[in-house]
């Protein structure tokens, strides 16, 4: 079996959500996207699957921009049990944050936003991925189970988590490294690729990070 990591296609969007509700369906540690704003991340190239050779979503994951925030969340991740302990995880969480901070270079704006990633308190899958990827835990958050219906909310009715922001230029470095190391293989031996967009590669992505890492 390979792996293709990509950006979800234009004909695709229809499948990808419908696995992304399935998985939130069954897992309350998920905020489960609508439709409307699937379309909208995945129509920006914002939303990244792993895909079997047989054409199986494996995995899953986004980048949201929070305009009235003023904020990059890296979320959804996703990674079906049956393709779990091969690092999709990782993997998942850096394909979203490298193509957002190529294509949109946040961090060189007169007011750059905040790049974070958040976790459900319990949740520890992520936990273990988030600080490898360059996230650093910087506060609680508690937010009205109403405001986000079909996740998990504790007893005063809130959901609670906790909010990690991208550490810079450390971060940078680090995905930089992991570009520059990419060798088309997983922890468990699976082969697997990355599909960038035409004209973009891995090496380009990595001296793109070291410049934004010199100008931090």
């Amino acid at each position: 079996m390979q792996i293709t990591f990509r950006a979800v296609d234009t004909s695709e969007i229809g499948r990808a959500h419908k696995w992304h509700e399935d998985f939130a369906a069954a897992n309350d540690a998920l905020y489960p996207r609508t439709a409307a704003v699937f379309l909208e991340l995945a129509m920006d190239g914002c939303v990244w699957t792993a895909i079997s050779s047989d054409d199986e979503i494996l995995a899953m994951s986004y980048a949201n921009f929070d305009e009235e925030k003023n904020q990059w969340e890296i979320g959804g991740l996703m990674v079906a049990a049956e393709a779990r302990g091969k690092g999709l995880g990782s993997i998942m969480m850096r394909l979203p944050l490298a193509h957002m901070l190529f294509t949109e270079d946040p961090l060189a704006r007169e007011d750059p936003p905040a790049i974070v990633t958040h976790v459900l308190h319990g949740n520890d899958h992520p936990r273990r991925i988030i600080p490898a990827v360059g996230f650093e835990f910087s506060h609680k958050v508690a937010i009205p189970g109403s405001a986000m219906p079909g996740m998990r909310t504790s007893d005063d009715g809130n959901v609670h988590g906790d909010e990690f922001h991208l550490t810079t230029p450390e971060a940078l470095v680090q995905l930089a490294d992991w570009a520059d190391a990419w060798g088309g293989t997983l922890r468990d031996g699976t082969t697997a690729k990355i599909d960038l967009l035409p004209g973009y590669s891995l090496a380009l992505w990595a001296t793109a990070f070291r410049e934004m890492a010199a100008d931090c």
